[in-house]
């Protein structure tokens, strides 16, 4: 005959077990109790887990959930090292898509924190200016007193800029922004040229940026253009001009498309002229004119020109976009290039 199991015999070991559970924990000291009667449990949900995701930093200053005042040159390792947060939560320096570490510092970077119980929260970066850049249009303003814009017109540029100019390059209608000259913008022994422009219409012989305005050119000591090269009108020439006059550039590999956006810097020591599309070097030479040329030719931006140079050329106006000009005083090397393409 089977016996009948006492059910008494079931539940006395089952509270044991729920007793040795409840007095377990893990080296957090969170309870597993909950994951036995369930999780959505209030009277037995776990709140001892910090939410703390604040920071403190030796390198610029906490203001909200930004750092700001870092200074220029901060490097992700330095201020990796000057950041402190709360016990037992962590911290990235990621890219602007908030999960990707940094490999450089750029004002697109966050701080990205996670609390102990898993709250998160990023901070934004404000780096202060690079002493090197004497002058950063990203976008353009007609009440600016920086600079005259003439027939150009603000239209969307890259990602949705909404400050970038439309050129029509017709040679009956000047279009350009003109900049005044200063010391500055000489550039003497180094300096650096960086743009970003789409061309809808190739023109030959259009002016991207050009320090000087005349149409004798007596007064030009550096410009970014289109030139008539290899038996292409599409070729970007970046050139400087000497003391003597002459001029020396170094030329595009290839022609500039319509429709599509280059990022183009060109970058000039005592030593050589670079030119860089999208990151990537497109060509060199020698700097054999030393010294560019002190005029006092205003800076043109959509042209070579704020006059007429004949009536089939116009002021060798360009026909696209520009959406940034930036002018350095120093030359920069192939990092600085592909750290200023990839933080567009």
């Amino acid at each position: 005959m089977k016996l009948t199991e006492n059910p008494l015999n079931l539940i006395i070991p089952l509270i044991s077990i729920i007793i040795l559970i409840a007095n377990c924990s893990n080296p957090a000291g969170k309870s597993y109790l909950p994951l036995l009667l369930g999780s959505n449990s209030q009277e037995f949900q776990d709140t001892s887990l910090s939410n703390d995701t604040s920071i403190s930093t030796s390198i610029g200053k906490i203001q909200g959930t930004a750092i700001i005042e870092i200074p220029f040159g901060t490097t992700v390792e330095s201020l990796r090292a000057a950041i402190q947060i709360a016990p037992h939560a962590i911290f990235e320096i990621v890219d602007a898509d908030g999960t990707t570490p940094a490999a450089t510092l750029s004002r697109n970077c966050l701080v990205a924190v996670t609390a102990e119980n898993g709250t998160e929260a990023l901070y934004t970066l404000y780096i202060l200016p690079d002493p090197a850049i004497l002058a950063e249009w990203i976008g353009f303003d007609p009440a600016s007193p920086d600079y005259t814009i003439i027939n150009a017109r603000n239209v969307d540029g890259y990602d949705g800029n909404t400050g970038a100019l439309q050129f029509d390059g017709d040679p009956d209608t000047l279009d350009y922004v003109i900049i005044p000259d200063s010391d500055a913008l000489t550039l003497g022994s180094s300096g650096t040229v960086e743009v970003l422009f789409r061309a809808d219409t190739i023109f030959p012989f259009a002016g991207i940026v050009h320090k000087g305005e005349k149409k004798d050119f007596s007064d030009e000591s550096w410009g970014l253009q289109l030139y008539y090269y290899q038996n292409s009108q599409s070729r970007l020439l970046f050139l400087i001009t000497g003391n003597d006059g002459n001029w020396i550039g170094v030329h595009g590999s290839f022609d500039i498309v319509p429709g599509q956006w280059y990022h183009v810097i060109g970058t000039w020591d005592e030593t050589s002229l670079r030119l860089y599309v999208n990151g990537v070097l497109d060509g060199s030479v020698a700097n054999t004119t030393g010294r560019v040329r002190d005029t006092d030719g205003g800076l043109i931006i959509g042209a070579q020109l704020s006059e007429i140079y004949n009536g089939s050329y116009g002021n060798l106006g360009w026909s696209g976009v520009i959406d940034r000009v930036i002018i350095r005083s120093d030359s920069v090397s192939d990092e600085q290039v592909m750290s200023s393409y990839r933080g567009l």
